[in-house]
């Protein structure tokens, strides 16, 4: 099928299906045999740690409230999609003269 400009469509991050319509997203429940697993992680103190991928600082306060112990995996280059950040690393990509952006850029990554 051929998709068009305007065109609704869901991904299936698993299997990488296109399914022609927007489908339900929802929190995850981690009640019922996800809780029981990771409650057991959580009694094997020192002995296992569960470990969140985080690309921002809503991501990592949402994988902390579900009990992870840190953060394993983070894509630096996802703290600079937001509206408001684009401008300037797109200026610190263009230009050479962008060194008083670098300091903005570290402060995306705080």
């Amino acid at each position: 099928e051929v998709f068009k400009a305007g065109d609704v469509i869901s991904i299936n991050g698993g299997t990488g299906e296109v399914i022609k319509n927007a489908i339900e997203v929802k929190t995850p429940d981690l009640k019922g045999d996800l809780g029981i697993l990771l409650g057991w992680a959580d009694q094997e103190e020192g002995a296992m740690k569960v470990l969140a991928n985080a690309d921002s600082g809503p991501d990592a306060t949402q994988a902390a409230s579900n009990g992870a112990m840190g953060i394993g995996l983070c894509r630096t280059e996802h703290m600079f999609f937001s509206p408001e950040r684009l401008p300037i690393v797109r200026r610190w990509i263009f230009h050479t003269e962008c060194l008083d952006d670098l300091d903005h850029i570290k402060h995306f990554q705080r």
